[in-house]
């Protein structure tokens, strides 16, 4: 629970961090049903949407690497 929470609290900081002063930024949540799930078990779908640049195709898989962040504008850091 406590990785769940800090995931959240990351992607929520990020959507705020990025989004343009006065945008909204919306979590989502809905359950899935054990038989609906890729899991096979009831289970939750968490979404955040904002309003920031995103990250630029080129940058997707970077994402993934540890310690890496991209610049607000959605350019790598130099």
């Amino acid at each position: 629970l406590a990785k769940l929470r800090q995931v959240l609290l990351n992607l929520l900081s990020n959507a705020v961090k990025f989004s343009p002063r006065g945008e909204s930024v919306l979590l989502q949540a809905h359950a899935i049903e054990a038989a609906a799930s890729p899991l096979g078990l009831a289970a939750f779908e968490l979404s955040v949407t904002d309003h920031g640049p995103g990250i630029p195709e080129a940058e997707l898989e970077a994402i993934f690497e540890p310690y890496r962040q991209l610049s607000a504008s959605g350019a790598a850091p130099t």
